[in-house]
């Protein structure tokens, strides 16, 4: 079994910045931001993660219904929100070993990653399940890693990778990575952020001391906030 596979041409490289792990880790990380600020202006009740008994079975589950930490994966795969995505929401080529893993430990596919919150998850899942009974759009046409003719993004995050591409044609980047990664080197993050800067492209760099590899939100760490930094720098460029 393998991770998705990538080219690393400038326009496809952006696809798998975030630690190659696939849409889940990065889903998780923008829709609980969204989450997070809607549960504060509501008084704290809307969008509350829903806990309960799951039976890993969605026939017996409400056709849309919110996942609980209790399903599995393969209730993520099967769900008809997202569905013709499922599969694509999960980090590596061949999921079929991950399927009967329960979401309460949805951190084992990602053993790398030091911050991954099964309740975050599942949060983030459910605010999705939400958009989709509100008849919202959330997954159209995502390619697969490596796929042709991707379109240049207004601006990339890019967190915690030690890829070292870069070229004048980069888009805007937030780029962050922790002192203590120890799977991304922090000298060859900083090298390519000023490498890029060279390059004359615009780049926010957020280094932290103690949060180290796929720190998610960064809950409990120094780098907890990054995300609003990232959302903030990505809005600015996205009417431009």
């Amino acid at each position: 079994m393998k991770k998705r596979s990538s080219s690393r041409s400038d326009l496809e490289v952006f696809a798998i910045e975030l630690g190659c792990i696939g849409l889940l880790p990065l889903l998780m990380l923008f829709l609980t931001s969204c989450i997070e600020m809607e549960t504060a202006s509501s008084g704290g009740t809307k969008n509350k993660i829903i806990y309960g008994a799951g039976n890993g079975n969605m026939e017996n589950q409400t056709k849309r219904g919110h996942l609980t930490t209790n399903d599995y994966v393969r209730d993520i795969v099967n769900h008809q929100a997202f569905k013709g995505f499922g599969e694509l929401m999960l980090p590596w080529d061949d999921n079929a070993s991950y399927y009967n893993t329960p979401l309460n430990q949805v951190g084992s596919l990602m053993p790398h990653h030091s911050q991954v919150n099964p309740d975050i998850v599942v949060g983030a899942l459910n605010h999705m399940i939400d958009e989709v009974n509100a008849d919202k759009t959330i997954l159209s046409g995502v390619p697969r890693y490596g796929g042709g003719n991707l379109p240049k993004p207004a601006a990339v995050v890019i967190a915690y990778t030690g890829q070292s591409s870069y070229s004048s044609n980069f888009p805007p980047a937030f780029i962050t990575v922790s002192a203590n990664d120890g799977i991304a080197n922090v000298s060859t993050v900083e090298r390519r952020v000023e490498n890029l800067r060279n390059a004359g492209v615009e780049v926010e760099y957020r280094r932290y001391r103690n949060a180290g590899h796929g720190f998610g939100l960064g809950v409990g760490t120094d780098a907890e906030g990054w995300i609003e930094y990232a959302i903030k720098f990505w809005e600015s460029h996205l009417s431009k």
